[in-house]
């Protein structure tokens, strides 16, 4: 089977009271279903930047319109669909402390947490596999 190259991004927003944005996936969502993540994210479009792609998944996943900083980024095999999809996610972070207007259709639920709850989910095996790595890595930055 042929492999392919997937890049994503993901953005970590916080709050002034130090909490994150936590989605629950939808149940009908294609890949990881039900599990929790953090931010906004999503894939790279082809001929488009990461910094632009976290600007544009924070807007249409959140309603957030802002300029996210760059953290880090790592390597991430994507395996969705029996087949190996190598990539790249790219972490971004913005701090966002208005009230949120609106989020999509992808989540059964959007709301702040504070880092145990965060932490909480990550060690139930509820989170997102990319998602976990991410906050693995970000909490080092903590």
């Amino acid at each position: 089977m042929k492999k392919e190259y997937k890049e994503g991004v993901m953005v970590i927003v916080q709050n002034l009271k130090n909490q994150f944005l936590v989605h629950h996936r939808s149940t009908t969502r294609k890949v990881f279903p039900e599990l929790y993540e953090l931010g906004a994210g999503g894939k790279v479009e082809p001929g488009e930047h990461p910094q632009d792609a976290a600007k544009r998944e924070l807007k249409e996943e959140v309603g957030i319109i802002d300029d996210p900083k760059f953290l880090f980024n790592f390597p991430f095999d994507y395996k969705p669909y029996g087949g190996t999809i190598n990539g790249i996610t790219h972490i971004f972070q913005t701090i966002y402390d208005n009230e949120l207007t609106g989020t999509c259709d992808e989540f059964q639920w959007t709301g702040w947490m504070n880092k145990e709850e965060v932490e909480k989910i990550a060690l139930s095996g509820k989170m997102c596999p990319d998602t976990k790595i991410a906050w693995e890595k970000f909490k080092q930055l903590l």
